[in-house]
């Protein structure tokens, strides 16, 4: 019996390449050559479509989908998810030790360390840190990792033949 398997099919996968790169390329060129802000120019938007277009790649199916690359799939979400946990509890331990002073040698470093921590821009980018190691980080790893596994077993393959 075939497993049924979710996924869009093929001609999905380059309409979510087109996607990608023209947004990469509108956006690039935006930045490059209109500095200033313009609507034409606003970052969430083309990123959003940059990810809406990663996101057809990632959920389609190649033009031959095999037990292999299905197996290719579900090993390369797993590690993407194992590693984005891991990123994830480095970070909070790393803060936890340095809020209770564990690595700070006085008090006046750890002082130093909660004025630094408690400032805007430092808040900002833990929340980045955050985001980045959510849902829409652990998918694009996936696809980072699967893109890569994918193209390594092909190239063997043909070295095999």
């Amino acid at each position: 019996m075939k497993k049924k398997v979710f996924l869009m099919p093929h001609q999905v996968q380059i309409a979510g390449w087109v996607l990608a790169g023209v947004s990469l390329l509108v956006f690039v060129g935006s930045c490059i050559f209109t500095p200033a802000y313009q609507a034409k120019a606003d970052p969430v938007t083309w990123f959003s479509l940059m990810f809406v277009g990663l996101f057809l790649v990632g959920l389609s199916k190649e033009k031959v989908e095999d037990e292999f690359t299905v197996f290719m799939r579900t090993r390369s979400a797993l590690t993407a998810i194992a590693l984005m946990f891991a990123i994830r509890i480095v970070i909070a331990l790393t803060l936890a030790l340095a809020l209770t002073g564990t690595w700070v040698t006085s008090a006046a470093s750890h002082e130093r360390f909660i004025a630094w921590y408690d400032t805007e821009s430092h808040a900002r980018m833990l929340k980045v840190f955050k985001e980045i190691t959510g849902y829409g980080g652990a998918f694009m790893l996936y696809l980072i990792i699967y893109k890569i596994r994918l193209v390594r077993y092909r190239k063997e393959s043909r070295i095999e033949e």
